[in-house]
């Protein structure tokens, strides 16, 4: 997966996700750390993510063609950077995002356990 903020504000996301088994319950527990500030831990209903607070996340899932609520079919979705996530209203926040972000995400769902984690470096261009 690769993701990269354009001039415009907004998030170009290109690359594939694969579902290995279909989907029909996803909960998962999440920690986000950036030092020095605390850590952001909570639980969401992936299954739930529509109509939600999390409507980046939900700009995600429709980037790459997932479904916004369960039922998630097996198959790889891709994206090929057509579809982008506008953040301008965060852009005054985008500064503190300089530096590396740690993310974890744990989740229980129907036909087992899976588990997600990110390291990503935040740099300014020079």
């Amino acid at each position: 997966m690769d993701l990269t903020l354009d001039k415009s504000c907004n998030i170009v996301v290109s690359g594939c996700v694969e579902v290995l088994k279909p989907i029909k319950t996803a909960k998962a527990t999440y920690e986000i750390s950036k030092a020095p500030l605390p850590a952001m831990t909570g639980d969401v209903d992936l299954c739930q993510v529509a109509g939600s607070q999390l409507a980046q996340a939900q700009q995600l899932l429709v980037a790459y063609g997932l479904p916004k609520k369960c039922p998630v079919a097996a198959k790889k979705y891709c994206v090929n950077g057509k579809k982008n996530i506008n953040i301008s209203a965060h852009k005054n926040q985008l500064a503190m995002a300089v530096g590396t972000i740690t993310a974890k995400l744990n989740v229980e769902h129907d036909t087992g356990k899976s588990c997600i984690d990110i390291q990503a470096t935040f740099s300014k261009k020079k």
